[in-house]
């Protein structure tokens, strides 16, 4: 009896990667427009960029790819504008007069990391962090570490545009490409060395019908987490919970302070049992460059998730990106890992 259940669920699975295979076209197939786009910049500024890629056999769902070709238009124009040099600047700083910009992709533990590189002068961190302060992002008395800064840079209403060109100062920003990166489940970060470039890192589920997901359950009621988010999960332990600033909890792993939100806290579900800090497990999850601690009761394993879209059915629910139906028939919601953020939790540095 076992083995033939065991049979089925094999024979499941190849028909399930069979007809996910068929939804599956090569990213290779957006390069030619986004070269187009450089060469139409190009055309028309006195910079210098070429274009190249690398990946393009790599296979993404075909109902990302055409979200994917403007994601990574808007993240090529930042380069160009932003990033990249004129010629005269980039010959007074010992480079080549031609700026280049690389778009490399592959697949990593099962989701899709596309890299978008160039060689240009690179973020001009407190630039941003001065134009945040100006536009009441930030208060002068808030503690921002060097990612908090650059985050910023995600911010909606945040552009460092001089002037208003076809390509920046629009109002339309960095914070347009998070949104739209967050509503396909991925999640966007940035690495920047002064004088030395930029690379914006783009993680993308390949497809939006099944995920990879760990089951987690609070108050009786059981979730799910993309797999994508989760860091590592542990017991927790008294020590390492601390509160800061009033009421807001911390976790301290390894010299780092993270947010703690405890799940049944955040959708008004009743605990049978005691709030100690040591009767639960503790699930870190991140967003881009970002960490927040989900204390949980029990985590129940991984599986592969098929997503039903919820507010089709029901209403729109906050942290909540849609739901799955278990073996059992029981509903568990998918929580939404980016809107955890959405209050500018920070971490803090020992």
């Amino acid at each position: 009896m076992l083995s033939e259940a065991g049979d089925s669920e094999a024979i499941i699975r190849e028909m399930q990667g069979q007809a996910m295979g068929l939804r599956m076209v090569e990213i290779g197939g957006i390069f030619s427009a986004l070269k187009r786009i450089v060469r139409d910049y190009t055309s028309h500024s006195e910079k210098q960029i070429t274009l190249s890629f690398q990946g393009g056999n790599v296979e993404i769902d075909k109902t990302i790819i055409d979200q994917l070709k403007g994601i990574l238009t808007h993240v090529i124009r930042n380069s160009m504008d932003h990033g990249i040099e004129t010629p005269e600047v980039r010959r007074n700083h010992g480079k080549s007069t031609t700026g280049s910009i690389t778009v490399r992709a592959k697949h990593e533990s099962g989701v899709v990391v596309i890299m978008v590189e160039d060689d240009g002068a690179g973020v001009d961190i407190e630039k941003i962090y001065a134009k945040a302060l100006k536009s009441g992002l930030v208060a002068e008395e808030d503690e921002l570490s060097h990612t908090d800064k650059l985050n910023l840079l995600f911010e909606a209403g945040l552009s460092t545009a001089e002037k208003v060109t076809n390509i920046s100062g629009r109002g339309v920003g960095m914070d347009a490409v998070k949104t739209e990166i967050e509503n396909l489940r991925g999640n966007i970060s940035i690495q920047t060395a002064d004088g030395n470039g930029s690379t914006f890192t783009i993680k993308l589920p390949m497809t939006l019908a099944i995920i990879d997901g760990m089951l987690i359950e609070a108050s009786g009621y059981k979730f799910a987490l993309p797999l994508l988010s989760i860091v590592e999960s542990m017991r927790s332990q008294p020590e390492q919970i601390r509160y800061v600033k009033g009421h807001s909890e911390v976790v301290e792993l390894r010299g780092e302070f993270i947010p703690l939100v405890r799940l049944h806290q955040l959708f008004n579900l009743k605990r049978p049992n005691s709030d100690a800090s040591t009767d639960g497990l503790l699930v870190i999850v991140e967003e881009g460059c970002r960490k927040v601690c989900l204390f949980v009761d029990e985590i129940h394993g991984q599986n592969s998730i098929v997503i039903k879209d919820t507010e089709s059915n029901f209403i729109k629910m906050d942290h909540i990106s849609g739901a799955t139906i278990l073996g059992n028939g029981e509903l568990a919601p998918i929580i939404n890992v980016p809107s955890l953020f959405s209050n500018k939790m920070k971490r803090i540095k020992q």
